[in-house]
């Protein structure tokens, strides 16, 4: 199995899991439950990714919203072609043989893979990828409320898959018995293996991932519960209604293990540079992602827990130089027309990064000479130089722009280089005049200065760029070249639309992104865009008024980052 197929497994594995977990979302917003398993105190130390979901959607606070919107996860409209994957697969119907004992968590792990140093071969050798798909551990797991209906629903597929030609052997392990097919050949299939433990069922690939459950419930061996890297996360994690915890260490190590692989077959000086750029690798310890029910949406967090002592001197002045958040300030002059918009922090590594890299290229010192010599302009002083603060990409409705109707744009960085960035543009701009024939003249357009290119069929301004007392502007468009000089009179910031948007998302942050859904499909359906979309995803994204999403700034003094992302879904006669 070479590397390529064993992402295959690993990802068909986490497909199966995550579709029986949404077949439960969909179907137990029925059960009524009170008992809830305790799952990590079963699970090994080692377990690399583990999820979880209550799948009692409407018994929840601010569920309703949702559910209007989105009614197929309340109700199922067709039972017998919701039953078909669980009558296809284990011969049983949801409303008879699982409600009855379905508790308030569904979830599923993967683990077993233990130390990867310890196989011998490179990442790529196919034995290599045997062995990992050989340990791989997956493993489904529901909390039973009922255990003698949950005995009966695992007897039953049982009867049923034997029925359809399915062997088992079973085997009692400390008083609990064992099932395990014995002629399937796939040692990922998630089916294999199942019993019932204590108050969960579980299905896994392997019966040694559920003799250790069963060990672990006896208080045998260390569990996921007690996994430092596990605990640290859930305490830094917001609440909601599931989460997913990925297990950084392990990750890391295969990072770095393909790292390694890959810097054999660069230049020294590349090699070196990538080295000391993913050096940080080990300061990684668990990345999370939860999902929550807000009152006018739903909120997706994503929790990265570092080890700041493991960062290397580079990576603790860069951790330190993104903790700077992008200033709020900055979202009251963007005008409330605005499609979508990004605001960011360029940091003051930028323009270096850009030019160690390029020095490490084999052959890349004498091709950047080749370029200031030929243009001459001066890559680091002319453009990087400028290319340091804040931003704000922001896209307007669409204009008629050299012939074609395009949506407006314009992107503005807050620089303390204006002097270098004047220089620069002004190079640039005569340099496309006499290559390209596209020459620059100045135009005003609502108080501020502009050089700008025109449609030479048209006359029609097609955008340009501008140097402020702030600001270094590139626009496409006189509607974005507009918007920008009077977009505080009638700021975003006023729409209760982006309000209760950016209301959800941390603050400060290190920047906004945000899409206004509803008038970004109204642009689209004008370019006729929209033809081709499936009726299922249109389902999907109708209800939505708008997304946005945040991250915290950078790093915290506690190794902790969060991003967040929400969807506004409509309400009621919106």
């Amino acid at each position: 199995m070479n590397k390529g197929l064993l992402y295959g497994v690993i990802a068909g594995g986490i497909v199966i899991v995550l579709g029986v977990i949404a077949f439960f979302v969909v179907f137990a917003t029925q059960t009524v439950t009170e008992r809830q398993a305790a799952i990590p105190d079963l699970l090994a130390a080692d377990t690399v990714v583990y999820g979880t979901i209550t799948p009692n959607l409407a018994d929840l606070p601010n569920a309703q919203r949702l559910l209007s919107a989105y009614p197929q996860l309340a109700v199922q409209e067709d039972p017998s072609t919701a039953d078909e994957p669980l009558n296809e697969e284990l011969g049983v119907n949801f409303e008879q043989d699982i409600a009855p004992w379905l508790g308030t968590e569904v979830s599923f792990a993967i683990g077993g893979l233990g130390d990867i140093s310890t196989i011998e071969g490179s990442f790529d050798d196919p034995a290599f990828s045997d062995e990992l798909s050989q340990r791989l551990q997956i493993t489904m797991i529901a909390a039973s409320t009922n255990n003698e209906s949950a005995q009966a629903f695992l007897d039953k597929q049982r009867t049923n898959r034997e029925a359809e030609g399915e062997q088992f052997a079973s085997n009692v392990h400390q008083e609990v018995t064992i099932y395990e097919q014995t002629n399937v050949e796939d040692p990922t299939y998630p089916l294999k293996a199942f019993a019932l433990v204590g108050d969960v069922v579980v299905f896994s690939n392997q019966s040694t991932a559920i003799q250790g459950m069963i060990d672990r419930q006896a208080g045998g061996g260390d569990s996921l519960a007690s996994n430092p890297r596990f605990t640290r996360l859930r305490e830094t994690m917001p609440d909601g209604i599931g989460y997913i915890f990925l297990d950084g260490q392990v990750f890391s190590d295969f990072f770095q293990t393909a790292l390694d692989e890959a810097t054999m077959e660069l230049p020294t000086e590349q090699a070196e540079l990538l080295a000391q750029q993913m050096g940080n690798l080990e300061a990684l310890q668990a990345m999370g992602f939860s999902i929550a029910l807000a009152g006018e949406g739903v909120k997706f967090d994503a929790t990265i827990n570092f080890d700041l002592g493991a960062f290397n001197e580079e990576g603790r002045a860069l951790v330190e130089e993104a903790r700077q958040p992008v200033d709020a300030a900055r979202l009251a002059q963007i005008s409330d027309e605005a499609l979508a918009l990004i605001t960011f922090r360029l940091p003051e590594s930028f323009g270096p990064g850009i030019i160690e890299a390029i020095n490490a290229q084999e052959g890349g010192p004498e091709g950047l000479a080749d370029f200031e010599a030929q243009t001459g302009i001066s890559l680091e002083q002319d453009i990087l130089s400028w290319m340091v603060g804040e931003v704000s990409l922001v896209l307007l409705p669409t204009e008629m722009i050299a012939g074609s109707t395009l949506p407006a744009t314009y992107l503005s960085i807050t620089s303390a280089n204006l002097g270098s960035a004047s220089t620069g543009l002004d190079k640039l701009a005569t340099l496309a005049g006499m290559q390209g024939g596209l020459p620059f003249v100045a135009e005003q357009v609502d108080g501020i200065d502009w050089q700008v290119v025109q449609d030479p069929f048209s006359g029609q301004t097609a955008g340009g760029y501008a140097v402020t007392d702030s600001d270094v502007v590139i626009a496409l468009g006189t509607t974005a070249m507009s918007a920008y000089a009077t977009g505080s009179e009638a700021p975003i910031t006023a729409s209760n639309n982006f309000s209760a948007v950016i209301s959800s998302l941390p603050d400060p942050n290190g920047g906004i992104f945000y899409v206004d859904v509803a008038n970004i499909m109204d642009t689209l359906n004008t370019l006729g865009a929209t033809q081709d979309i499936e009726p299922e995803a249109q389902e999907v994204i109708d209800p939505l008024t708008s997304i946005g999403a945040a991250n915290t700034p950078g790093i915290n003094e506690d190794g902790v980052s969060i991003s967040t992302m929400f969807f506004r879904i409509r309400g009621e006669g919106q």
